[in-house]
């Protein structure tokens, strides 16, 4: 597509060429090649480019036609507007967002946090394309002046490194902008925004583009030297995660700065007495910062004494498919013993929604991992809302032998010393619309015969000795237990009988010695998050979920 973008782009300025000293001996220039033979190849260029297209995902076609759009209005800019690089850094960028979708991860159809991340990269390379475009218009600013060709050069010419020098602090400050909402390491800051701003700076102070050779030999080699820079922070800190630099829980809990938000009291209650307990909400996959509808609400009909976070794991939004129960448990201890020392005195509930539920289970009761910075505090007790099995929900709802399939293809990759590889889009279907790992995917997809996937607690089929393991346990901790399981959880197979599974994880807990409340049970006529469901559905949750904190209050340590 570049090829026949460059063929295009000499034949509509074939005139204008000829007035440029730099460009007048171009083929199609010079007459070598005739305006209708060129338009031909520029046909063939992209048929060639279409057939390379239909390998990648569906999407892809999709987002090729504004590029090739933007690609076909480029020569004519120069001649409307001083700022055609800006007209073209769009399109150039525009490879960031094939990329992505072709692995599977479609930037305008994710979560908020990724499309401003992806954003903010996109942006930054727009800035990068305009920086190193204006140093080669340089090239032929009289000509270009004398012909009529418009450009950032000519417009700016006496001012351009001042333009130049802000166009690199907005680049590297979008790196920076994208590191951070990614969670990234100090590979990344060091590597791709360091040397970008070092790279940048040179650049710009040393070009001088009074010299035509001189911004052609920055023009081709200061790219390379700030692209491999953002290249490599970004292979380094690939490798990092894959090393385990960046995989271990120690990596996240020492450099990522962890975020949690907590909602305001209602306003009837905004005037006394700050919070004394806490309500900490984890979500399942995908979510992040109010995605699930009935948090809000939840917050604003808690006790007067108690307040609703939601942490923002490595695994919120589309990170669950690269992370792990056991990073997310490391981060939740976190986040747990943050509120021990802010509140010491107030009491502490951790609720699941969905996934979040394997969070809260294995939070309670899979040993400690070694190495682990913070131990893992005590909470008083837990919420297992819509805990369902994401192994029945894939079966379900993956296309007839999808499923296995993609057991088989994360398990060579594991087999292979792969386990932390992305898995293509082609085996796991799009699954949930995010880049999954070999290893999360078998911890998720829990293959047969043995079930032993990490997140596996809560399928129908799992036996009484498999539930005494998980569910027996949580009587050693001394947790006192709420779960509401939605009547109509569209994520539940049709032949599980809800209310009888409940049931025998209650039994099992309180054969452990653990207690169970009295609140649990179906919410009867609410489906999985409680979106469009009646406002008594909604008000049945939450007043259970209250009615269990003020339960905890007053219960004695």
């Amino acid at each position: 597509m570049r090829g026949a973008a460059c063929t295009w782009n000499d034949n509509i300025d074939r005139d204008l060429d000829r007035q440029v000293a730099r460009c007048r001996l171009r083929p199609i220039a010079r007459g070598a090649i005739t305006p209708r033979n060129a338009h031909i190849y520029t046909v063939a260029q992209s048929i060639a480019g279409l057939g390379m297209l239909s390998l990648l995902p569906t999407q892809c076609t999709y987002y090729a036609i504004p590029l090739i759009v933007l690609l076909g209005l480029y020569p004519f800019a120069k001649r409307v507007t001083n700022y055609p690089q800006v007209v073209l850094g769009f399109p150039v960028a525009w490879g960031l967002i094939m990329g992505s979708t072709a692995l599977g991860v479609d930037p305008f159809g994710s979560p908020s946090a990724v499309m401003v991340a992806t954003g903010c990269f996109y942006a930054s390379n727009i800035a990068w394309t305009i920086i190193y475009d204006t140093i080669y218009a340089h090239q032929d600013v009289k000509d270009d002046a004398k012909a009529g060709v418009k450009s950032i050069a000519v417009r700016h010419k006496d001012s351009t490194k001042l333009l130049l020098s802000g166009l690199a602090v907005a680049q590297v400050s979008l790196l920076t902008a994208t590191g951070v909402l990614t969670g990234a390491g100090p590979v990344y800051f060091a590597g791709t925004c360091g040397s970008a701003a070092a790279s940048l700076a040179i650049m710009i102070s040393k070009v001088d583009l009074e010299k035509p050779s001189d911004c052609s030999w920055w023009f081709v080699n200061g790219t390379w030297f700030v692209g491999l820079g953002v290249a490599g922070g970004l292979f380094g800190e690939y490798i990092g995660r894959l090393s385990g630099l960046y995989q271990d829980d120690s990596h996240r809990l020492k450099y990522r700065r962890l975020v949690a938000f907590e909602h305001a009291p209602p306003p009837s209650t905004s005037s006394s007495s700050p919070p004394t307990d806490t309500l900490i909400f984890v979500g399942g996959l995908n979510d992040g910062l109010l995605t699930v509808p009935f948090s809000a609400p939840l917050s604003q009909s808690l006790p007067p004494t108690w307040t609703l976070v939601q942490p923002l794991l490595s695994s919120s939004y589309t990170g669950w498919g690269t992370s792990s129960l056991d990073k997310d448990v490391a981060e939740l201890s976190k986040c747990v013993a943050y509120f021990r020392k802010l509140r010491p005195h107030g009491k502490i509930i951790v609720m699941g929604h969905s996934t979040g539920c394997q969070d809260v289970m294995h939070y309670l009761v899979s040993p400690e991992a070694k190495g682990d910075d913070v131990e893992r505090p005590r909470i008083d007790a837990a919420i297992l809302q819509a805990s369902v099995s994401d192994r029945e929900a894939m079966v379900m709802f993956s296309p007839p032998g999808v499923y296995e399939e993609s057991v088989k293809v994360a398990q060579e990759y594991v087999k292979e010393g792969r386990g932390e590889d992305v898995l293509p889009n082609t085996a796991t279907g799009g699954f949930l619309n995010a880049p999954i790992s070999a290893r999360r995917w078998l911890s998720l997809a829990s293959p047969p015969p043995d079930h032993a996937g990490q997140d596996d607690y809560f399928s129908s089929d799992l036996p009484d000795e498999r539930l005494k393991e998980t569910f027996g346990k949580i009587g050693k901790t001394g947790t006192p237990l709420l779960i509401l399981y939605a009547e109509d959880d569209q994520y539940v197979p049709d032949e599980v009988d809800k209310e009888a599974l409940v049931r025998k994880w209650e039994s099992i807990v309180k054969q452990g010695g653990g207690m169970v409340d009295e609140g649990s049970g179906l919410v009867m006529n609410a489906n999985h998050n409680l979106d469009d469901v009646h406002e008594e559905v909604t008000q049945d949750l939450i007043s259970r979920v209250r009615a269990f904190a003020e339960r905890i209050k007053g219960r004695a340590e």
